[in-house]
């Protein structure tokens, strides 16, 4: 257990340096902050229990934090540039995020063979994105760093457990890397407007993964009520959870929102390392036999806006990523989030 928080530590110690170089060279390039802000997010399944349709099985939790700065635009400028969205940049974001799954069976210490291994993952992040001189296009590249296989999400969970008075996991030692090993996601994004009404909204696009989740997605997204025109990306598709900011653009033009939102992404993923596993050696790891490569996911949510903060509420659906006679659950989960834009200066 020593050996395995001290590497932990030090695959921590190594991402954290990673994001604090981000932010100095950030300020070192600007000397003035234009738009900034923060947001908050959190995935939890635990929250469908009263509804009969989860208990804290599969995907289990999710935890996002980031801060948005225009002072980060000029980070990882080649390696993550944007070419002709570069004229209408959004301001960045540096992100913190936490994911983890469980088996159905989380009160047994032995492996769940025909069921999803335990995982989780650490990742810090940096996404530059923009939108084109219309406004009805937006593009993003995102890039992750982090640690696969820690405890962190054992001890949390555990927690967690404890409050509620629920049977505690068992299996973590089980985990795909347990112990810690470093790795790597690299996201592209491309969405564009279909519909743009008054009241209505209806956008559409790819993205595609590299390395931690490799594959690609079709996302569709819809939104109808009181709302800024020009900010009108409510994305679902992050794959660190749902846990993405809900809005492409920050405006001032209306300082309240109320509206309903939904999206649906079709996915196709040959490779991910919460089922696969990556090159340290792992007790138990999916057959690609009985992999679902292809995966559907849905959710609906209501977003609210009151000055220059943003809360939303959502359910997401998702189908089974294992595909197995004897495995048929769905994921289930409600998140929340929050996001506030300072003023800008």
């Amino acid at each position: 257990m020593k050996n395995q928080l001290k590497r932990t530590s030090i695959y921590l110690l190594i991402v954290i340096k990673i994001l604090f170089y981000t932010v100095i060279c950030s300020e070192v390039a600007h000397a003035q902050t234009q738009t900034s802000g923060f947001g908050l997010a959190l995935d939890e399944d635990y929250f469908m229990k009263p509804f009969g349709l989860n208990d804290d099985r599969n995907y289990t939790l999710g935890f996002h934090f980031s801060i948005f700065n225009t002072k980060y635009n000029s980070f990882l400028k080649k390696t993550l540039a944007l070419r002709e969205f570069e004229d209408n940049l959004l301001p960045a974001e540096a992100s913190f995020d936490v994911v983890a799954f469980t088996p159905n069976n989380i009160k047994a210490e032995e492996i769940q063979y025909n069921d999803r291994p335990y995982s989780n993952v650490l990742f810090l992040s940096l996404k530059r994105h923009g939108l084109n001189k219309d406004g009805d296009t937006y593009f993003a590249k995102t890039l992750y760093v982090g640690v696969l296989g820690t405890r962190l999400a054992e001890y949390f969970q555990g927690a967690i457990h404890k409050v509620m008075n629920s049977p505690e996991p068992k299996g973590w030692r089980n985990q795909i890397s347990d112990g810690g090993e470093p790795t790597i996601l690299y996201t592209q994004k491309k969405m564009s407007l279909l519909v743009d009404q008054q009241k209505f909204q209806l956008n559409h696009g790819y993205t595609y993964n590299l390395f931690y989740v490799t594959g690609a997605s079709y996302n569709l997204g819809a939104r109808c009520g009181l709302f800024n025109k020009e900010s009108w990306l409510t994305d679902m598709s992050g794959f660190i959870g749902s846990v993405t900011s809900r809005f492409n653009k920050m405006t001032q033009k209306k300082s309240r929102e109320i509206y309903v939102y939904a999206n649906l992404n079709t996915n196709l993923n040959v490779y991910n390392s919460s089922l696969h596993g990556q090159f340290r050696d792992t007790r138990y790891r999916i057959p690609y036999a009985k992999t679902g490569f292809v995966t559907l996911d849905t959710s609906l949510g209501v977003g609210v806006t009151f000055n220059r903060t943003t809360f939303s509420i959502y359910h997401k659906l998702r189908s089974p990523e294992i595909w197995d006679t004897n495995y048929r659950y769905w994921h289930n989960w409600i998140g929340i989030s929050l996001i506030h834009q300072n003023k800008s200066n």
